[in-house]
């Protein structure tokens, strides 16, 4: 009876590297490697919903609070309030579209163009917004000598580092571009210059 070759032995028990060129079996199994590296995968994309998931309910409870903010205790709106006003109104839109869509639309809107655009226009809206919010001629969060509106600054700020975040964090998983290590260098070198010139 024929003793079985080392690549019989090894189809025999699975192995499917086969053999190297000394005729000994390898124990290295692709399909296992290749199973690990998936489920790697798709426990780093979990953890990137899970954190936008959390990125859209507080730019929705942010902004729900800042139209209360913008809307108790206010006489004849400026044309600065309206403006505010309009740009909190849609980011209440927009974050709870996100929400709902989070339940009811993943395989269409997770990680892809439709919540790359919705949250790119909640970005544009708030890189908007704030500035007329936190100008103190408008006198919507802040006066030229104080805070007027507390609720308003804190929820607005609230609002852009949220859909900041989101924003982020999207890029990072899509298209692996990461804001805070490009951002970081750069305002460690404006701090520095500062530092400098405060020094002098």
């Amino acid at each position: 009876m024929m003793k079985p070759t080392a690549r019989e032995t090894a189809q025999g028990v699975g192995v499917e590297d086969g053999v190297n060129d000394d005729g000994e079996l390898q124990d290295v199994n692709i399909e296992t490697t290749s199973a690990n590296e998936n489920d790697v995968a798709v426990a780093v994309q979990q953890q990137h919903i899970s954190r936008r998931w959390t990125g859209w309910i507080v730019l929705f409870v942010a902004s729900l609070v800042s139209i209360i903010a913008l809307t108790l205790g206010r006489p004849k709106d400026t044309s600065a309030q309206k403006w505010a006003k309009w740009i909190v109104s849609l980011s209440i839109v927009f974050s709870f579209g996100a929400i709902i869509c989070y339940h009811f639309a993943r395989a269409v809107f997770l990680s892809g163009p439709p919540e790359l655009a919705l949250s790119g226009i909640a970005l544009i809206l708030w890189c908007i917004g704030l500035p007329i919010i936190m100008n103190p001629s408008n006198s919507i969060a802040v006066g030229y000598t104080q805070i007027v509106n507390g609720n308003m600054y804190i929820a607005s700020w609230v609002c852009f580092f949220s859909i900041f975040f989101v924003v982020g964090d999207l890029l990072s998983e899509v298209y692996g571009f990461n804001i805070v290590a490009t951002v970081r260098p750069r305002l460690q070198d404006r701090n520095g210059k500062w530092y400098t010139l405060v020094a002098t």
